[in-house]
């Protein structure tokens, strides 16, 4: 029990030192000139966004032309960075509720 708990507590602990790793390597640029450049060469355009610290946003940018998508990160000084692209994007449509029934 011991042993599979350290090991866990080690993968987990290895994992969180990569973001910094990550980060050097991510595609960054002003915020304007990242988004004209997905709108304009892949047709995206602002499907959604959340805050996720007081300084960072994530931010959704789909084409339901081409089905691509990409997650940015955007940042308080103004920079946005690539987290992720790819292609097959669908839009999930919510389930109906039906009244009446326990959850």
């Amino acid at each position: 029990m011991w042993k599979r708990l350290l090991t866990a507590a080690l993968l987990f602990g290895c994992a969180a030192t990569a973001p910094p790793a990550l980060a050097q390597s991510l595609l960054c640029g002003p915020r304007p000139a990242v988004t004209a450049s997905l709108a304009r060469n892949r047709g995206e355009h602002l499907a959604g966004a959340g805050v996720q610290t007081s300084r960072q946003v994530i931010e959704l940018w789909i084409s339901q032309e081409t089905n691509s998508f990409t997650v940015l990160l955007t940042l308080a000084n103004g920079a946005s960075c690539l987290i992720a692209n790819g292609e097959d994007f669908f839009l999930r449509q919510p389930a109906e509720m039906v009244m009446g029934t326990p959850s």
